[in-house]
């Protein structure tokens, strides 16, 4: 039996879906296989799908829009999850603190004490405190796209 291609789709879609999910439920043990076997299979499955995009000429558009449900489902789990303290929104937020406040945050290291009044509950469990910023002070090409 030979599945069309958009019944291969919409199974491909609801394995990644599946195991974004999973990813996403299990974040906070990112080591473990609980979370590395999910993203495997998310990865595998991500690359099937695209070859099924390359390999068939056309799709009908219910099979597109099905694909950015499931795109906007699996996007919405992590989206609920507040930041931890490994996530860099916290380093922007402490950089631009010091902006507004007058300094230049690529000489003010987040650990200094003469500093640690600045910080905020937001600011206190960024990572790296001992490190400046490893972003250029020049805007990248990218970022001005």
């Amino acid at each position: 039996m030979k599945l069309a291609p958009f019944h291969r789709i919409y199974g491909l879609g609801a394995i990644l879906l599946v195991s974004l999910l999973i990813c996403a439920h299990n974040f906070s043990r990112m080591g473990d296989p609980s979370f590395l076997v999910p993203l495997a299979v998310a990865s595998i499955t991500y690359l099937l799908a695209i070859r099924e995009f390359f390999s068939t000429p056309r799709f009908p558009p219910h099979v597109i829009v099905f694909g950015l449900a499931l795109a906007a489902l699996w996007h919405l789990r992590f989206l609920q999850m507040p930041p931890g303290s490994d996530d860099d929104i916290h380093r922007y937020v402490w950089d631009g603190r010091l902006q507004r406040l007058g300094y230049d945050p690529y000489l003010v290291v987040p650990s200094d004490p003469a500093f640690s009044g600045l910080h905020t509950s937001e600011t206190r469990t960024l990572n790296n405190p001992a490190c400046r910023p490893h972003i250029p002070r020049e805007p990248s090409f990218s970022s001005a796209l």
